[in-house]
């Protein structure tokens, strides 16, 4: 009949329209402490590297301090390589947020309501697109939370997290592998945000793998900030008060190239981490493990110790 022909019809329309549709893939996880939802179109190879694998988390089981959402859409330009100053991550302040790109995607973050964030993001068409865009919009959130992203390793010791600092070289890596009671958390890169329950650490991926047994955990309560030198004949570690630990914490932190605009916020948020944690420099002797004076530092100079 005419009645059955036109709705054969609409049928056959409707399903072209849903053909003509793109397609998307949704991903739900958190990372660094933030809570991602991504719906990538079908173009997109949402793929991150194995290294990642070991810092995302079911939503579920996460400690989250921000919600992102975040459409992903391919850029059509040529790949790029993996080395080099074009890896460089550029941030320009925006009225609600920030916009981050460098040569794999750009990405524009915007405020949406209290720790909500929502993204629009454009990629390159190579593999370590994806994993550029969802580490730099880690640390964007983190900034925009009012956190910082800092350059240390990260080790769990009796259930907490001490961070060592210091500049490439400065045996960071060391000093985690002379800590024999230990588990590593993160190896180069670390959100380090204030929660309801104090300041926590939030691993990330980067950097070289230390001899150490993985912890369970990729985030902890932090317990102590400590400047990693080599250069005293015993293992020691020497407390950093007022200015000094105000250097050691803002010396730690990383920002990208622009958003000046922040710096006041970093030293708010440096100013704030060392009064809260426990910061000092440690010396470290080649082969002489770290744990015991780990333990005291802690223990003297943390909430309830003898200088808190």
């Amino acid at each position: 009949t005419a009645q059955a022909s036109a709705e054969r019809a609409r049928e056959r329309d409707a399903e072209r329209d849903r053909d003509a549709e793109p397609r998307t893939t949704r991903h739900r996880f958190a990372f660094g402490g933030v809570a991602f939802e991504i719906l990538a179109d079908e173009a997109v190879k949402w793929e991150l590297p194995e290294a990642y694998a070991r810092y995302v988390q079911r939503v579920s089981d996460a400690s989250v301090i921000a919600d992102v959402f975040c459409s992903v859409a391919v850029e059509r330009v040529a790949p790029v390589a993996a080395d080099g100053p074009q890896n460089l991550l550029r941030l320009e302040a925006q009225p609600q947020g920030v916009r981050a790109h460098s040569a794999h995607f750009r990405a524009d973050v915007t405020r949406v309501g209290q720790f909500r964030y929502a993204v629009t993001a454009r990629l390159a068409q190579d593999p370590i697109a994806a994993a550029s865009l969802l580490l730099a919009l880690t640390c964007c959130v983190v900034q925009l939370a009012g956190g910082v992203t800092m350059h240390a390793t990260c080790i769990e010791l009796d259930g907490r997290a001490v961070l060592l600092v210091g500049p490439s070289g400065a045996g960071k890596t060391t000093a985690a592998e002379l800590s024999r009671d230990a588990r590593h958390i993160a190896f180069d890169r670390v959100a380090v945000v204030r929660t309801a329950l104090g300041w926590a650490a939030y691993g990330l991926p980067g950097g070289s793998p230390a001899r150490l047994e993985a912890s369970q955990h990729v985030a902890l309560p932090l317990a102590a900030l400590l400047r990693v030198k080599r250069n005293r004949p015993t293992t020691t570690i020497e407390p950093a008060l007022g200015a000094d630990a105000l250097f050691l914490v803002r010396e730690a932190i990383e920002t990208g190239d622009g958003l000046e605009t922040f710096e006041a916020q970093r030293l708010d948020v440096a100013s704030q981490l060392s009064a809260a944690v426990p910061v000092g420099t440690l010396h470290t002797v080649l082969g002489a493990s770290t744990h015991v004076v780990l333990r005291e530092f802690i223990a003297t100079h943390g909430p309830g110790g003898h200088d808190a």
